[in-house]
């Protein structure tokens, strides 16, 4: 059940990248390509006139400050993107989300606890969060992620 999560977690979490056009820093970006459109491009509806995707530096975006910051990063889309950064030694305190989710891991170290264990979270990490279960997220160093619901 856990591969099969994991997998659904990674397939969500690419699908995401595909349709927003999330690129790294140095991606497609910038390159004249009419399906990417840099972030200043006005981004409310699709049509032929306008490219079908965005992209996005999420650090630029969502830089750490003194304490935990997040930044919706698809106003007004069928689902909810959120740009989480965490300085080093903060947390993201105990919570529950009536929706699932899937947080995906981008930089840094952390831990995400609930009452059914601990799962400790690096770069690439991608985990799905059941709806209805208390966690919190602590910060070992800075770390960026986007939650998915």
């Amino acid at each position: 059940m856990q591969a099969k999560r994991s997998v659904v977690a990674g397939a969500l979490g690419l699908a995401v990248f595909m349709a927003y056009g999330f690129v790294p820093h140095g991606g497609r970006q910038g390159t004249g390509d009419p399906t990417v459109r840099s972030e200043s491009a006005q981004a409310n509806r699709f049509t032929k006139e306008q490219p079908m995707f965005d992209s996005y530096d999420l650090k630029a975006r969502n830089p750490y400050g003194a304490k935990l910051t997040t930044r919706l990063i698809n106003p007004g889309g069928s689902f909810s993107a959120t740009s989480i950064a965490i300085p080093a030694g903060q947390q993201l305190a105990d919570h529950t989300s009536p929706k699932p989710a899937v947080l995906l891991v981008f930089e840094g170290q952390a831990t995400l606890s609930s009452v059914s264990g601990r799962i400790d979270l690096s770069p690439g990490s991608v985990v799905h969060i059941p709806p209805d279960v208390a966690h919190h997220i602590d910060a070992t160093t800075n770390s960026h992620f986007v939650l998915v619901r």
